[in-house]
């Protein structure tokens, strides 16, 4: 839809790459847990590549994080979200156009500023969802 040759809507920068991420990919919520622990470590390495931040000096803190990550990505409104878009709100708080930009701080990804960028993005992402319905709707 968005993609439609002669649509009369203009998206801003960053919303057709928020509709890809959503619809070319899946939820982290529909992963078995086993697997999703396997697949946030590359996640969490792409964040931390992006923000500058250092990954986690050893396996047990590694570890601890990617399970602290999964537990609350689930438990806080975030499990309809796709690991693409994930990695594409650190992309898209680079530039702060969509939401404001969440400064890193700290000695390496950590599970406060992985929350506060998401949470910033997921207020983009639903006022796209708002567009999305009001052009679904005929506004």
């Amino acid at each position: 839809m968005l993609k439609e040759e002669g649509s009369c809507y203009k998206f801003k920068t960053g919303e057709n790459q928020i509709y890809d991420a959503r619809v070319d990919f899946q939820a982290i919520s529909e992963y078995e847990n086993s697997m999703l622990l396997v697949l946030l470590p590359e996640t969490i390495a792409r964040i931390s590549v992006i923000c500058g931040g250092c990954l986690p000096t050893t396996d047990f803190i590694s570890e601890l994080l990617t399970d602290e990550l999964a537990k609350y990505l689930l438990k806080n409104n975030f499990g309809n979200l796709t690991l693409e878009e994930i990695v594409l709100a650190f992309r898209l708080n680079c530039s702060g156009k969509l939401f404001d930009h969440v400064n890193y701080l700290g000695c390496f990804v950590n599970i406060e500023y992985i929350s506060k960028v998401l949470t910033g993005y997921m207020e983009a992402r639903n006022l796209l969802d708002g567009k999305l319905k009001n052009l679904i709707d005929g506004y």
